[in-house]
C-alpha cells in the first residue's frame, strides 16, 4: 500500500509580493508485505512493515504566477515514525515463530510542490521531495 497522508495548513505571515508562510500538523501510514516465499517442507513465510508518523510541516509558498490558480511551494517536515516489523508463517515452516517487533525514530522530509485550484474548495496538487515520499499526489480541500 502506498504511503497514505493528511495534512492541515493554516498561512502564518504574508510576504507582500514575495510570497507567504504556512504551518500545520502532517500524519502519514503505510504498511507493505513482502511476497510469499515457500519453506522446502511446504510452509509459506514472509515479512510485513508498517510505519505511522505524526509530525509537522512548513512550507514557504512562492508567489511566481500571475495566475491565481497556480500555487508553487517548498518545505521541510519534522515528526515521530512508529514502526512495526514482523515475520509471519504458515504450515510446516521448520522452526516456524512469529517474530514482532516495534520502535520509533525521528523522521524529517524536505518537498516542493504544485496546487493547481480546480474549484474554490478543491485543489489539486503534486509533490516530489525526499524523506517520507519521493512523490505525492492528492487533493486539497478547502474548510473555509
Amino acid at each position: 500500500m502506498p504511503p497514505v497522508t493528511a495534512s492541515y495548513e493554516i498561512g502564518i505571515a504574508d510576504l507582500d509580493g514575495i510570497g507567504s508562510i504556512g504551518v500545520g500538523p502532517f500524519v502519514g501510514f503505510s504498511t507493505a508485505r513482502t511476497k510469499k516465499y515457500d519453506d522446502f517442507q511446504g510452509g509459506k513465510y514472509w515479512w510485513r512493515y508498517t510505519y505511522a508518523t505524526i509530525g509537522a510541516r512548513g512550507a514557504f509558498h512562492f508567489d511566481i504566477f500571475d495566475d491565481e490558480k497556480f500555487d508553487t511551494y517548498a518545505g521541510l517536515m519534522a515528526g515521530f515514525t512508529i514502526s512495526n516489523y514482523s515475520y509471519v508463517t504458515s504450515g510446516n515452516v521448520s522452526g516456524s515463530y512469529d517474530y514482532d517487533a516495534d520502535g520509533g525514530f525521528f523522521t524529517r522530509s524536505i518537498f516542493g510542490g504544485i496546487r493547481y485550484k480546480a474549484s474554490e474548495k478543491l485543489r489539486l496538487f503534486g509533490e516530489v521531495g525526499f524523506g517520507y515520499s519521493l512523490v505525492n499526489v492528492g487533493l486539497d480541500f478547502k474548510i473555509k
